[in-house]
């Protein structure tokens, strides 16, 4: 390898590694941010979720609630095993 592509290599490396320590502070979130999102909220402490496109807005207990009553339900109907793989070579 030649001298020229030696330093453009390392050049390459080094400004990479000052962007992304400069960059890191810019990008990561305050600590008190990550302390909150890190702390477990009750649902009735959470409030009031807006759902969007005309939906409107529901307390979080409620849809826990939903939730707890009606569980996701799999595309393959109400049992969550996988399906069976076939061989289907030519």
């Amino acid at each position: 390898m030649d001298r020229a592509s030696l330093i453009f290599c390392i050049g390459a490396v080094f400004a990479a590694l000052v962007l992304s320590v400069v960059g890191f502070q810019f990008a990561a979130m305050p600590k008190d941010a990550v302390a909150a999102a890190n702390t477990p909220v009750l649902a009735e402490e959470m409030g009031v979720v807006e759902l969007g496109d005309g939906f409107g807005e529901l307390p979080a207990s409620d849809l826990m609630d939903y939730y707890l009553e009606n569980p996701p339900v799999s595309d393959a109907g109400t049992s969550d095993a996988a399906p069976e793989r076939r061989f289907g070579g030519c």
